[in-house]
């Protein structure tokens, strides 16, 4: 009887799908123990997973794989290194690169596998109840509790991960906000941490920013820094703000404009200021709206005539200099090809990467974005194979095609390379862990939020099908398949779908 509940056990640590559990435990000790010290936690868990295999004498390289073995974990051998060397004498001993470990010591930890345990099973209750959420939207899904439970994961751990059933899985989330709110923002609070742990060059400096970094904030950005976009998108770019802030003011002795800042490019001025001609061009009455683009439909609702957009438009650059964002003016030398990543050879290679994935690939944006990913590799020297912190200059955007583009030209890659643009859930939660903000007496960045992100996918979804639509009946009316009062019509019923995020909630969702 014992060698059977053995077995169970094993096989259950076996499953790759314990990272989550793992993560939403690291999380809850954090905030419910109040440790500030994460290697207390780690170190913890180092013995948990020591006493379960009984395995008490071990190398770093071991003890890395044990904590793969039995949490999913994948933390820097280093990290693991300097988290038990700090500890020697705490119940462990070190001889010949050999850790020693006291076995009643241990002994103490080993309920964290219950607790994972216990995590464990009301996650596969979520899996369960998802698995038919789907099922019943999608009857020609073949996905299996095992593949959907992939999927929520990557959902939960990758703030950039969209598939076919992000919708779905969103739906599902806001759907169940106040029963599922708690044990997935343990998840996300963990996430936080363990990221930290895993990618920071020395965990022991956290408290303190003390590198320069310039980011160059996207179109979507300075709108939402606006309110275009709707109130969550600007509370997520005000948290972001905040954290950039407190950089700036944390140090008498750092430049009077502090070490974090914020530019944007001239290709961003340039479709910034297309926008609002094509806003004038709706009021003269020359095009109608784009739905999908809802800081479109922000000023044409709040501008009475041309005159208005002209006066928001200044209004815009001006209120961006008074949060101290500026125009990058630095020249780029396009003479210089070490650090040119435009080439027809990098463009045939993401369009491969794309078919593979079955996603579609446009030729003429891949090349703009590449000719902003130049400059941004041109201001870093090349130098990208670094920690975060080191990189001194980053694209932040939520472009998915875009972040895919970053993604995959980075060609010599180590444990710390970063792409030349990541999205805003990636950067505040690296201010959020450096700074060691915790989460006992703090007001959380709202990305933190789950549910948040479950409302941000579906409202991305929506405008990606008011786009589609919107395309399509304009050539529709000029294939002359509709009628100027069919189109007219039909717009109508498309604008009633559009929504700001914050505005999708369980009494909608389905409608939506």
């Amino acid at each position: 009887m014992v060698k059977k509940n053995v077995s169970k056990k094993n096989d259950y640590f076996m499953n790759k799908n314990n990272l989550l559990a793992s993560i939403a435990l690291f999380g809850e000790l954090y905030t419910n123990d109040k440790k500030e010290n994460l290697s207390d936690i780690l170190f913890d868990f180092i013995k948990g997973a020591v006493s379960f295999k009984e395995r008490y004498t071990l190398n770093s390289t071991e003890l890395k794989d044990l904590l793969s073995d039995v949490y999913g974990f994948s933390i820097p051998e280093s990290v693991i290194r300097t988290t038990v060397k700090n500890r020697l004498k705490n119940g462990v001993t070190f001889n010949n690169g050999v850790y020693s470990f006291d076995i009643k010591t241990c002994l103490d930890k080993k309920n964290t596998i219950s607790e994972i345990n216990n995590i464990n099973q009301k996650q596969e209750e979520i899996i369960k109840r998802l698995f038919e959420y789907i099922k019943t939207r999608d009857t020609n899904s073949s996905l299996t509790e095992e593949k959907v439970w992939e999927k929520l994961r990557d959902f939960i751990i990758d703030s950039e991960y969209s598939d076919e059933y992000s919708a779905l899985i969103s739906a599902f989330i806001i759907n169940n906000n106040k029963e599922l709110n708690p044990i997935l923002n343990s998840i996300k609070k963990g996430l936080v941490l363990y990221n930290g742990l895993c990618f920071s060059n020395d965990i022991s400096q956290s408290g303190k920013w003390n590198d320069e970094l310039t980011i160059y904030l996207s179109t979507e950005h300075l709108f939402n820094c606006m309110g275009y976009n709707g109130i969550l998108f600007k509370e997520v770019f005000s948290d972001f703000f905040s954290l950039v802030r407190e950089i700036n003011l944390s140090e008498k002795k750092q430049p009077r404009n502090g070490i974090i800042h914020l530019k944007y490019l001239e290709e961003t001025k340039d479709e910034i200021d297309k926008f609002f001609q094509a806003a004038e061009s709706i009021k003269k009455g020359t095009c109608i709206p784009d739905l999908s683009r809802p800081a479109m439909m922000e000023i044409i609702n709040s501008c009475k005539n041309i005159n208005d957009i002209k006066l928001k438009q200044a209004r815009f650059y001006a209120d961006l200099k008074t949060k101290n964002i500026y125009l990058k003016e630095q020249s780029y030398n396009t003479i210089n090809q070490d650090y040119n990543i435009q080439s027809l050879g990098v463009i045939e290679e993401l369009k491969s990467i794309s078919n593979k994935k079955n996603k579609s690939f446009d030729e003429d944006t891949s090349l703009q974005y590449l000719q902003m990913f130049s400059k941004i590799n041109y201001f870093r020297r090349g130098f990208s194979n670094l920690p975060f912190e080191k990189v001194r200059h980053i694209y932040m955007t939520e472009n998915r095609f875009a972040l895919f583009i970053a993604y995959n030209i980075n060609k010599n890659t180590n444990e710390y390379c970063v792409p030349l643009a990541k999205d805003i859930d990636y950067i505040i939660t690296k201010f959020w862990f450096k700074l060691k903000k915790g989460f006992n007496n703090n007001v959380l960045p709202k990305n933190f939020d789950v549910v948040a992100r479950a409302q941000i996918v579906m409202a991305s979804r929506i405008s990606d099908s008011l786009a589609d639509y919107y395309d399509k009946l304009r050539d529709e009316l000029k294939e002359g398949k509709l009628t100027e009062e069919e189109a007219i019509e039909l717009y109508a019923l498309y604008t009633n779908k559009t929504l700001f995020p914050e505005e999708i909630n369980s009494s909608n969702i389905e409608d939506t």
